[in-house]
């Protein structure tokens, strides 16, 4: 669910739903959502949360991210070659994008990805989420008992 594009009365709708046992997921995104795990390859390490921002801000130069992060550019290999082909995944299984092959574009995909998914990868809390314990925090401190959590995803 997007909450950025959702007035009251459609979260009403989706609370009155789901009380009912109903899943308002639209059925598209049903299908879409087996393939949530691939969530986890965008963002395979803590660190990488800061990458994605500043990628964003790049827009795309890795020379730059590395700059912008007090890093050595040798030191992004490997997000760039994994985060690429982890966006491709995603792209390809949540907005039917096919896959574009062998591509030497990493740049322009990763930086197409990051401003498409600004909101997600920018998102003020991730870092806190995503910083090494904060799952057993969270469950430490109730939260998967909470509705909404997802131990699978291990989020709410």
């Amino acid at each position: 669910m997007d909450k950025t594009k959702n007035d009251p009365d459609t979260l009403v709708h989706y609370r009155q739903s789901v009380r009912a046992g109903i899943n308002p997921t639209p059925v598209p995104w049903q299908r879409r959502l087996r393939w949530a795990p691939l969530i986890d390859n965008l963002l395979a390490d803590a660190s990488w949360v800061r990458i994605w921002r500043a990628l964003r801000d790049a827009a795309g130069d890795m020379a730059l991210v590395a700059e912008m992060l007090h890093v050595d550019s040798s030191s992004l290999r490997g997000f760039k070659d994994r985060a690429t082909e982890a966006a491709i995944q995603f792209n390809e299984k949540f907005h039917d994008i096919p896959h574009p092959g062998r591509t030497r574009n990493k740049k322009g995909i990763l930086a197409a990805f990051a401003a498409e998914h600004r909101h997600f990868l920018t998102a003020p809390d991730l870092s806190t989420v995503m910083w090494p314990g904060a799952r057993r925090r969270f469950l430490a401190e109730g939260l998967a008992s909470s509705p909404g959590w997802s131990r699978r995803a291990g989020q709410c």
